[in-house]
Protein backbone atom coordinates (compact mmCIF):
# COMPACT_ATOMS: atom_id res chain seq x y z
CA UNK A 1 0.00 0.00 0.00
CA UNK A 2 1.05 3.92 -0.94
CA UNK A 3 -0.39 6.51 1.19
CA UNK A 4 0.52 9.62 0.46
CA UNK A 5 -1.16 12.68 1.90
CA UNK A 6 -2.72 15.11 -0.66
CA UNK A 7 -0.95 18.45 0.08
CA UNK A 8 1.90 16.14 -0.52
CA UNK A 9 1.42 15.94 -4.06
CA UNK A 10 0.16 19.32 -5.00
CA UNK A 11 2.94 22.15 -5.24
CA UNK A 12 4.11 23.74 -2.43
CA UNK A 13 5.41 27.64 -4.00
CA UNK A 14 4.97 30.06 -6.10
CA UNK A 15 5.54 28.22 -10.05
CA UNK A 16 8.22 30.02 -12.06
CA UNK A 17 7.21 30.76 -16.03
CA UNK A 18 9.33 31.38 -18.72
CA UNK A 19 8.03 32.04 -22.09
CA UNK A 20 10.05 32.20 -25.54
CA UNK A 21 8.21 33.65 -28.90
CA UNK A 22 8.77 30.73 -31.57
CA UNK A 23 7.26 32.06 -34.61
CA UNK A 24 4.86 35.13 -35.29
CA UNK A 25 2.33 34.76 -32.14
CA UNK A 26 3.25 31.58 -31.37
CA UNK A 27 5.23 31.09 -27.77
CA UNK A 28 6.47 28.19 -26.06
CA UNK A 29 6.19 28.58 -22.12
CA UNK A 30 8.06 26.55 -19.92
CA UNK A 31 7.09 26.56 -15.78
CA UNK A 32 8.83 24.97 -13.26
CA UNK A 33 7.13 23.16 -10.52
CA UNK A 34 9.85 22.76 -7.24
CA UNK A 35 10.11 19.37 -6.59
CA UNK A 36 7.42 17.81 -8.93
CA UNK A 37 8.70 18.53 -12.60
CA UNK A 38 7.40 20.91 -15.53
CA UNK A 39 5.09 22.18 -17.26
CA UNK A 40 5.59 22.85 -21.30
CA UNK A 41 2.91 24.68 -23.33
CA UNK A 42 2.40 26.37 -26.52
CA UNK A 43 0.65 29.94 -26.46
CA UNK A 44 -0.42 32.30 -28.97
CA UNK A 45 -2.98 35.14 -29.42
CA UNK A 46 -6.19 33.12 -29.20
CA UNK A 47 -5.35 30.57 -27.14
CA UNK A 48 -3.39 30.90 -23.08
CA UNK A 49 -2.56 27.15 -23.07
CA UNK A 50 -3.02 24.66 -25.36
CA UNK A 51 -0.68 21.39 -26.12
CA UNK A 52 0.16 21.14 -22.37
CA UNK A 53 2.43 18.47 -20.94
CA UNK A 54 3.70 17.75 -17.60
CA UNK A 55 7.19 16.46 -17.42
CA UNK A 56 7.84 15.11 -13.90
CA UNK A 57 11.72 15.09 -12.84
CA UNK A 58 12.97 16.29 -9.47
CA UNK A 59 15.84 18.03 -11.62
CA UNK A 60 16.15 21.82 -11.22
CA UNK A 61 16.86 23.84 -14.07
CA UNK A 62 20.64 24.47 -13.53
CA UNK A 63 20.95 20.36 -13.08
CA UNK A 64 19.03 19.99 -16.26
CA UNK A 65 22.03 21.66 -18.21
CA UNK A 66 24.43 19.29 -16.63
CA UNK A 67 26.28 16.71 -18.88
CA UNK A 68 25.19 13.64 -16.49
CA UNK A 69 21.71 14.40 -17.26
CA UNK A 70 21.44 14.53 -20.66
CA UNK A 71 18.64 11.34 -21.08
CA UNK A 72 16.67 13.53 -19.46
CA UNK A 73 17.27 16.84 -21.12
CA UNK A 74 16.67 14.83 -24.35
CA UNK A 75 13.05 13.59 -22.95
CA UNK A 76 12.05 16.90 -22.66
CA UNK A 77 13.75 18.28 -25.57
CA UNK A 78 11.63 15.50 -27.19
CA UNK A 79 8.58 16.82 -25.89
CA UNK A 80 9.76 20.55 -27.42
CA UNK A 81 10.26 19.37 -30.58
CA UNK A 82 6.87 18.30 -30.87
CA UNK A 83 5.59 21.58 -29.99
CA UNK A 84 8.36 22.98 -32.31
CA UNK A 85 7.04 21.63 -35.40
CA UNK A 86 2.67 22.03 -34.26
CA UNK A 87 4.15 25.50 -34.47
CA UNK A 88 5.58 25.13 -37.63
CA UNK A 89 3.20 22.97 -39.23
CA UNK A 90 1.05 25.52 -41.09
CA UNK A 91 4.24 27.94 -42.05
CA UNK A 92 6.36 28.88 -44.82
CA UNK A 93 9.74 29.36 -43.00
CA UNK A 94 12.23 27.12 -44.56
CA UNK A 95 13.60 23.89 -42.69
CA UNK A 96 17.08 25.60 -41.56
CA UNK A 97 14.98 28.77 -40.36
CA UNK A 98 13.31 26.82 -37.53
CA UNK A 99 14.57 26.63 -34.19
CA UNK A 100 16.18 23.41 -32.56
CA UNK A 101 14.80 21.96 -29.93
CA UNK A 102 17.97 21.43 -28.00
CA UNK A 103 18.60 24.96 -28.00
CA UNK A 104 15.01 26.16 -27.62
CA UNK A 105 15.12 23.65 -24.10
CA UNK A 106 18.46 25.57 -23.05
CA UNK A 107 17.61 29.17 -23.74
CA UNK A 108 14.38 28.29 -21.33
CA UNK A 109 16.37 27.28 -18.68
CA UNK A 110 18.89 29.67 -19.11
CA UNK A 111 16.09 32.13 -18.53
CA UNK A 112 14.66 29.90 -15.75
CA UNK A 113 18.12 30.40 -13.94
CA UNK A 114 19.09 34.32 -14.98
CA UNK A 115 16.37 36.50 -15.37
CA UNK A 116 13.26 37.43 -14.26
CA UNK A 117 10.31 35.04 -14.00
CA UNK A 118 6.50 35.73 -14.25
CA UNK A 119 5.83 34.03 -10.77
CA UNK A 120 2.59 31.80 -11.16
CA UNK A 121 0.65 32.09 -7.49
CA UNK A 122 -2.00 29.91 -5.44
CA UNK A 123 -4.54 32.46 -6.98
CA UNK A 124 -4.06 31.73 -11.12
CA UNK A 125 -5.95 29.37 -12.86
CA UNK A 126 -2.93 28.10 -14.53
CA UNK A 127 -1.77 27.39 -10.84
CA UNK A 128 -5.26 25.31 -10.10
CA UNK A 129 -4.75 23.30 -13.43
CA UNK A 130 -0.80 23.01 -13.62
CA UNK A 131 -1.73 21.42 -9.66
CA UNK A 132 -4.62 19.54 -10.77
CA UNK A 133 -2.75 17.85 -13.36
CA UNK A 134 0.61 16.76 -10.71
CA UNK A 135 -2.24 15.25 -9.09
CA UNK A 136 -3.61 13.45 -11.59
CA UNK A 137 -0.34 11.88 -12.73
CA UNK A 138 0.93 11.33 -9.46
CA UNK A 139 -2.79 9.05 -8.62
CA UNK A 140 -1.97 7.13 -11.73
CA UNK A 141 1.88 6.76 -10.83
CA UNK A 142 0.66 5.37 -7.51
CA UNK A 143 -1.90 3.36 -9.39
CA UNK A 144 0.25 2.09 -11.47
CA UNK A 145 3.25 0.91 -9.01
CA UNK A 146 0.21 -0.66 -6.90
CA UNK A 147 -1.01 -2.67 -9.87
CA UNK A 148 2.51 -3.88 -10.71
Amino acid sequence: MIIRKLSFLSPQKDLKKVELNIYEEKNLSLIYVENQGYVVYTKDNINDMENVFLLKSILTPKELTLEEYNNEKTDIANIIELLLNKIYENSEIKEYEKQHPDHVLLHLLDMLNNEKLENITKESPIYKTIEDGFMKLDFELIKNKTNS
